[in-house]
């Protein structure tokens, strides 16, 4: 029973740390604004259009904000804002907003042209069009289709031109259904397989199998991870539980499952960045050993690390700290140099020590076992 206390206690502790980093980066707890700073980029506001969603520039552009009025639609890590230009009722350009989502993920969105798909049409068009995601940033993709949608859907309302309710029926089902794509089915598979089988069989082949899916499906395909940025950008923005749900049984198993005596469950089942090197450890037979000192210098470099880490996001600087660990590197095409770089040593190093980044860098990781350490 005291062990199961002081879980709880730890869990809320580490809920009150992340709470305090989205206060200070967002200003948002849950979705909701706690205060309001003055924008960058309204200083050429002319004149007010009845509402704080929208405004009209010095050259003429109205511009439609969606960070109210699509809050609710999120992508992998919260809501992703935008300003929706328009010229003549005919969308202009589109400009994304701050946002909590992984770098990677918005450099695919960008680069693969998806914000210049609605160029040229009018809000009616939009609302009839069907504009596809982007492969390798899903959640994030259609995060933005379902605000700019939703944002067209307002500046109907607004112009009160005819009623659009089966227009918005329709697209929203549309939204949804494109969320749950093939990808979302195999990832939750695979993390529901990893969640439930260890815990009544066993087996070294099956832990294979589980490992190479980990890394395979969850790692370089549907880019699910569960990460220091993820869980602030959810106590920031809140969780939309049918875009979030592979992350969230993610959550559970990492913090849910100690409750029942599985300890550092997520890390060993499920972690794709964990599994990739454990499968090049067991290629490798030889191992170097390290003497009982340097592995305990080795750990209080990791906790001293985290809690800098902490104590920094705390004060209200160095949040890009968080993009810099190392599940980005799934996303070979839009990761940073440095940390494919990064991983790749610790791959290598994989192959003579067990899991050297999960055991002596991961923030993520020194996360749960803070929250885990009932010594």
């Amino acid at each position: 029973m005291m062990r199961k206390i002081t879980l709880l206690v730890q869990l809320i502790t580490c809920c009150l740390l992340l709470m305090g980093i989205a206060v200070n980066k967002n200003h948002r707890l849950f979705g909701h604004v706690l205060d309001r700073p003055e924008q960058e980029g309204h200083v050429d506001t002319i004149e007010s259009v009845g509402s704080s969603d929208e405004w009209v520039t010095a050259d003429g552009h109205r511009v439609v904000t969606t960070e109210n009025i699509a809050k609710d639609i999120t992508g992998f890590a919260g809501p992703i804002p935008l300003n929706i230009y328009l010229k003549d009722n005919r969308i202009d350009s589109i400009e994304v907003l701050e946002n909590e989502e992984t770098p990677g993920y918005m450099a695919t969105v960008i680069d693969g042209g998806l914000l210049n798909s609605w160029d040229g049409m009018t809000p009616s068009q939009v609302l009839t069009a069907h504009v596809d995601g982007v492969t390798g940033a899903t959640y994030s993709s259609n995060a933005i289709i379902g605000s700019v949608n939703r944002a067209m859907e307002y500046v109907n309302r607004q112009d009160t031109v005819a009623t659009i309710s089966a227009t918005v029926s329709s697209q929203t089902g549309t939204t949804v259904d494109s969320r749950v794509s093939v990808s979302f089915w195999c990832s939750l598979i695979v993390v529901l397989v990893a969640m439930i089988l260890p815990l009544f069989w066993r087996n070294r082949i099956y832990r294979v199998v589980q490992l190479v899916a980990n890394v395979v499906v969850l790692g370089f395909w549907c880019h699910a991870f569960m990460s220091l940025s993820l869980l602030t950008g959810f106590v920031s923005n809140g969780v939309d539980v049918l875009v979030s749900l592979v992350p969230l049984l993610m959550i559970v198993a990492a913090f849910v499952y100690p409750f029942f005596n599985k300890r550092e469950y997520y890390c060993s089942w499920i972690c794709p960045f964990g599994s990739m090197q454990e499968l090049i450890g067991r290629c490798v037979p030889y191992r170097v050993k390290m003497s009982a000192r340097l592995i305990q210098v080795l750990t209080y470099f990791r906790e001293i690390l985290w809690i800098a880490i902490m104590v920094v996001m705390w004060l209200g600087v160095g949040f890009e700290i968080m993009n810099y660990e190392l599940f980005t590197a799934f996303l070979l095409n839009q990761a940073s140099t440095v940390i494919i770089v990064a991983a790749v040593v610790f791959a290598l190093l994989s192959a003579i020590i067990p899991r050297p980044y999960c055991r002596f860098v991961c923030p993520t990781g020194s996360l749960v076992k803070f929250y885990q350490d009932t010594k």
